[in-house]
């Protein structure tokens, strides 16, 4: 089953997820896998976030940004692999006890004449909605106060949550990866097919050792019991 849902939340959890691969004491993936992966990141970041890229690349980024990871990485780990405890409870809290503007924008230009204001065109983002009275379309938003890099990326992180869509960021399963990636499709579990194709033939290979150990013991056992 594909998800169709709050597409537009896809670049911003692709980017959020990129910022979690960054093994930000080497400057590399996790994986080591692309050795240019924090100015990849960086120009990525430009393109959707002026403000991360600034920080982050600007005096001491990497170590900002390494201290941002550490934190995001330990709110994951209470909202998508924790338990019902406290710890989900604070997770919850910080999110969405985040401090929030309230805007009313015109979405149309019927709207803008309303307002008397200029029309500029407004895209989807984390916090913005859209809805339409009297043939005027406006854009509701409820966003956090960013002002920094930690502020949009946490704000990235409540829109998926509120959205119910945060279970779209996951890490792969073949252990070998564990890098986090976006599930467009419902089923995805792995980062990539060739990390699928490995996991499998891992598991496999395993399966495979097993039934032999058993048959084995079973022909031990039996040749015993001729004894």
């Amino acid at each position: 089953m594909r998800v169709t849902a709050s597409r537009w939340l896809i670049p911003f959890l692709d980017l959020l997820a990129d910022f979690l691969n960054q093994d930000l004491d080497r400057g590399g993936l996790m994986s080591d896998w692309f050795p240019n992966s924090w100015s990849s990141f960086l120009k990525k970041a430009d393109r959707i976030s002026g403000m991360v890229a600034h920080e982050f690349g600007g005096p001491n980024g990497k170590e900002k940004a390494a201290g941002v990871q550490l934190e995001l990485l330990r709110l994951l780990q209470s909202l998508i692999e924790g338990k019902p405890d406290r710890d989900l409870y604070e997770a919850l809290g910080l999110l969405v006890g985040l401090e929030k503007h309230i805007q009313l924008s015109p979405a149309n230009k019927k709207a803008a004449q309303a307002a008397e204001t200029d029309y500029t065109p407004l895209r989807m983002r984390p916090g913005r909605r859209f809805f339409k009275i009297h043939r005027t379309k406006w854009a509701l938003e409820s966003f956090p106060k960013v002002l920094d890099a930690r502020g949009y990326l946490l704000s990235i992180m409540e829109a998926a949550l509120t959205e119910g869509e945060l279970s779209r960021l996951r890490q792969c399963r073949l252990d070998t990866c564990s890098k986090f990636f976006v599930a467009k499709d419902t089923k995805r579990e792995f980062h990539d097919d060739s990390c699928k194709v490995t996991y499998f033939n891992k598991r496999h290979l395993a399966e495979k050792y097993h039934t032999k150990n058993r048959q084995r013991k079973r022909e031990l056992a039996e040749a015993k019991n001729k004894k």
